[in-house]
Parts: structure tokens; C-alpha cells; sequence
């Protein structure tokens, strides 16, 4: 009897456990128009609205610290973070201000963004402005830390560009001539690697990919437009998320990358000519895949966030007869 209680006791132990290790998905963007994000115990998916002043608010990124939450985003003209849900205005200098991404770095926070005209960084909410050599509008798009070197990329008007340290390094290689948007950007040890695309009036849209500065065209499978979003890298493996785009019916579909090799997510789903769908955001943990998107069925006439596990679809709680859409996604073990 006391070996059978003892082999209970250990199971519901172990089980206990199990449940406790379960990774935590935290996932943002925006349901109608307000801000949101949505947190995945392992049980079920709870959704937050974040606190707002204006009558639009957007999440654009977010990123988990200890048991802190930080999200950035905009609250009407404002460029704003979320820190646990309280609202918090960021310093700005312009008319127009926006926060895309954020990094975190032991104590200090970094978030990028725009103010006016201008590419920023925000440091422990102290504003940087960020070089430029034109007269064109300049925006800071991604961020990445690596060891004492942080890594910013962005666009100079249709130049990407990324700064090391505050300065500006970096134009990217041209590409046939056509004008270029950067995407994302991640660091791992000394090597760079970039996500963005290339487009034109009379040129389908590229999704573009750079390692150290050396270009890749990523496939299509015989679309007309791809788009690159989202990046992650786990050892030797690279994984970006975007979306492939029908050249007559303009159909657009949710794929990622793997070693510049294209899966798409919901080609095996019986009702694939109906359903139109992007992937935003990409992260990986223990080989497993999670990426953040919406989707919109023919017979919903609407966007509405969802992510991918494994290629498995999860909808995400929204309110009824909105849009909405999953722009980041991060997962703590």
C-alpha cells in the first residue's frame, strides 16, 4: 500500500511539475481599435485591453522581463509602452510619434520608434535621435542587443539603413534599383541577419533576406509578391515569416521561411482558395514554432488574429465583428 501511495504522490508530482514548465505565450496587436495582447498559460488564452486616451490605440511589440510585461505601440499620436498594463507616453519632440519595437537589456529598456520625421531610441525613456544623412523622413523599425553592442535597423525615406551603437553604419546592397524597406533585424554573436523587401510600380514585391550583408531572394512557389515580416533564429537554423500574394486574384497566404526553404501554414486546410492570411511575427523555442498572424475567411469578411503552433492554427478571443491582428509574439519557458 505504501509503494502504490508512493508512486501517486510521485506522479502527481511529476505531473504538477510538467504543467508548471508549460511555456507562456504572450502575444500582441490591436482588436478594433484598441490595444491589446493576449496571454496562453497552457490552459486556455485570456485577451487584455490595454489602457487608452485616444480613440485608436495599436500594440507593436512586446517582450517579457522577470514577471514584467512590456508592450509598445501608439495611443493616437502618441508613442506609448504598456508597463503590467499601466499606460505610459514616451517623450517626444514632433507632432506623431510611434513605438515599433523593444529590447531589454538587464536594467535598461530600449524601444525604437518614430518622432516626427525622425528614427529614435528611447533609453530607460530617455530619447535618442538616431543620424540620418537625407532629407527624407527616417523611421526605427526593429531592435537587437548583442553583448554591449546594440543593433537598430530602420529606413532613410526607401534606404535601409542600421545603426550600431546610435551610429549610423550601414546601407544596405542594392537591389536592381528598386526601392527597399527593412523589415527586422537580429543579432546572434557577430552575425547580422536582416528581413525585408523590395518593391516597385512595375516589379512585384521581393521578401528579401541578409546574412552579414549578403542577399537572398527567398522563394515563392510561383506567386507574384512575397513580404517578409518576422525572424528568428535557433543555432543553425533561420526562420522568417511573411506572406506570398496571387499575381490575378490577388489571394494572399501565410508562409515562413526555413532555411530559405517556403511552408506554407494552411495549404493542407480544405477551404485553402478561401482563406486569405499573413504571418507577422516568428519566435522559436525548443524547436518548437510560434508565429503571429490573422486570417481572413470568405465567409467572415474579416481579419482576425490567430497564431500558428507547429503549423497548427489557435484563434485568439476578439470581439465580435471587428478586425483585429496579431503583430508580435514572444514565449517564455
Amino acid at each position: 500500500m505504501k509503494k502504490i501511495s508512493l508512486i501517486v504522490f510521485l506522479l502527481v508530482l511529476i505531473a504538477g511539475f510538467s504543467f508548471a514548465q508549460e511555456p507562456q505565450v504572450y502575444i500582441a496587436g490591436y482588436d478594433g481599435n484598441d490595444a491589446v495582447y493576449w496571454h496562453n498559460d497552457g490552459v486556455k488564452t485570456t485577451r487584455y485591453v490595454l489602457p487608452k486616451e485616444s480613440e485608436t490605440a495599436q500594440a507593436n511589440a512586446i517582450a517579457v522581463s522577470d514577471s514584467d510585461i512590456y508592450i509598445v505601440g501608439t495611443d493616437g499620436n502618441d508613442a506609448v509602452y504598456w508597463l503590467n498594463g499601466n499606460r505610459i507616453v514616451l517623450p517626444t519632440i514632433g507632432n506623431r510619434a510611434e513605438a515599433n519595437d523593444i529590447a531589454i537589456s538587464g536594467s535598461n529598456v530600449y524601444i525604437v520608434g518614430t518622432d516626427g520625421g525622425d528614427a529614435v531610441c528611447w533609453h530607460n525613456g530617455n530619447c535618442i535621435v538616431l543620424p540620418k544623412t537625407s532629407e527624407w523622413g527616417a523611421s526605427a523599425d526593429s531592435i537587437s542587443i548583442s553583448g554591449s553592442n546594440i543593433y537598430i535597423t530602420g529606413n532613410e525615406g526607401s534606404i535601409p539603413v542600421y545603426w550600431l551603437n546610435f551610429s549610423r553604419k550601414i546601407i544596405l546592397p542594392d537591389f536592381y534599383n528598386m526601392p527597399l524597406e527593412s523589415s527586422a533585424i537580429i543579432v546572434i554573436g557577430s552575425n547580422v541577419h536582416r528581413i525585408g523587401s523590395a518593391w516597385g510600380m512595375e516589379h512585384p514585391t521581393v521578401a528579401l533576406y541578409w546574412y552579414n550583408g549578403q542577399i537572398t531572394i527567398l522563394p515563392i512557389d510561383g506567386y507574384y509578391d512575397s513580404f517578409a515580416r518576422g525572424i528568428a533564429v535557433d543555432g543553425s537554423n533561420v526562420y522568417i515569416s511573411g506572406s506570398v500574394r496571387q499575381y490575378i486574384s490577388h489571394e494572399r497566404h501565410a508562409v515562413y521561411w526555413h532555411n530559405e526553404n517556403i511552408v506554407f501554414l494552411e495549404k493542407n486546410n480544405p477551404y485553402w482558395e478561401k482563406i486569405y492570411s499573413k504571418s507577422n511575427a516568428i519566435t522559436v523555442l525548443n524547436s518548437n514554432i510560434y508565429i503571429a498572424g490573422s486570417i481572413l475567411e470568405d465567409w467572415d469578411h474579416r481579419y482576425r488574429a490567430v497564431y500558428w503552433y507547429n503549423g497548427e492554427r489557435v484563434r485568439l478571443p476578439v470581439s465580435a465583428r471587428t478586425v483585429s491582428d496579431a503583430l508580435a509574439i514572444t514565449v517564455v519557458p
